[in-house]
């Protein structure tokens, strides 16, 4: 597996989940590298903070990106998953096959997509993108419990 190498200036959408259990969708850019630790500054700011990069965040070259998470909605689910918003899972599933940079990447089971027209319900359905793949992760067990 080839190590994720970044350059500077290079600008980066980087996904994961914050400590809240919450998706966290973040761009930025490089500016330096000090041994395995990047120098970025986040989209539209000026203070630099150090970032490494981990297996637990979906890597993506570029800003504005055509995908959306929960929390870019104003409405959060807080399950520990990394959740999308889009009436198109196949599009979505290709986008991430397609673009994520970081190798070492290997949560695809806890990615839930919900459907725009659902996402403003309280009990929305949530979706597994990749249902196939087995895991013990709780939320996702109930998940495949009512399919």
């Amino acid at each position: 597996m080839e190590k994720l190498v970044l350059k500077p200036k290079q600008k980066l959408t980087v996904i994961g989940l914050n400590g809240l259990a919450m998706t966290s969708k973040f761009e930025v850019q490089i500016v330096d590298q000090i041994g395995e630790r990047y120098v970025i500054v986040h989209r539209g700011k000026r203070k630099k903070y150090y970032y490494t990069p981990n297996s637990q965040e979906l890597i993506f070259e570029n800003w504005d990106l055509p995908i959306l998470v929960d929390t870019e909605t104003n409405i959060m689910r807080g399950n520990a998953c990394y959740n999308f918003i889009t009436d198109d899972a196949d599009k979505l599933k290709q986008y991430i096959e397609a673009k994520n940079i970081n190798n070492e990447f290997k949560n695809f089971a806890h990615i839930i997509w919900i459907a725009e027209s659902e996402m403003r319900k309280s009990e929305a359905k949530e979706n597994l993108l990749y249902p196939e793949i087995e895991t013990s992760h709780a939320v996702i067990g109930r998940i495949k419990s009512k399919l």
